[in-house]
């Protein structure tokens, strides 16, 4: 069973299955966790979200339909656990007031990093600039800096 674990939001899997800005990096550290066997962990949210993303994405004509169905598929096969702990919702709610943010999508992946006590990786520099200095746990794909600090992720 994995030691360590590491939360991933949709956005950092969109970065990687669509080849956007830092999708390099996401899918190297992919690599990473896997190769030291890291548990991939997320929100209840997670798949909703990434199914939507992945939708619009073919419906604005930005993917083909094949290509929606491709990484659709990717998407779904992902060694992903989704956590289901009843204070996700609450602590999510409590995060979302603590650090002023308007909605408590973004929260979620937090409140379970939180309760998993490990790193959350988003590829969502707003959020991530507006937890700067606030909460320990975020981790933005932009900043990535190499094996060092992954080293000091390891639980």
């Amino acid at each position: 069973m994995p030691s360590a674990k590491v939360c991933i939001d949709a956005s950092a899997v969109l970065a990687g299955l669509l080849g956007e800005i830092n999708g390099g990096q996401f899918n190297y550290l992919c690599d990473y966790w896997q190769e030291n066997d890291y548990e991939l962990v997320t929100t209840a949210i997670f798949n909703a979200e990434l199914a939507s993303a992945l939708r619009k994405h073919v419906y604005f004509k930005r993917l083909t339909a094949k290509e929606g169905d491709e990484a659709f598929e990717i998407s779904a096969s992902l060694p992903v656990r989704v956590v289901h702990d009843v204070s996700v919702n609450q602590l999510a709610w409590d995060m979302a007031k603590q650090y002023n943010l308007p909605t408590c999508y973004d929260t979620r992946y937090l409140a379970v990093a939180e309760i998993m006590q490990c790193p959350m990786w988003t590829n969502d520099r707003r959020l991530a600039n507006s937890l700067r200095g606030k909460s320990s746990r975020v981790r933005y794909l932009g900043d990535y800096q190499g094996l060092k600090r992954l080293k000091n992720d390891r639980s």
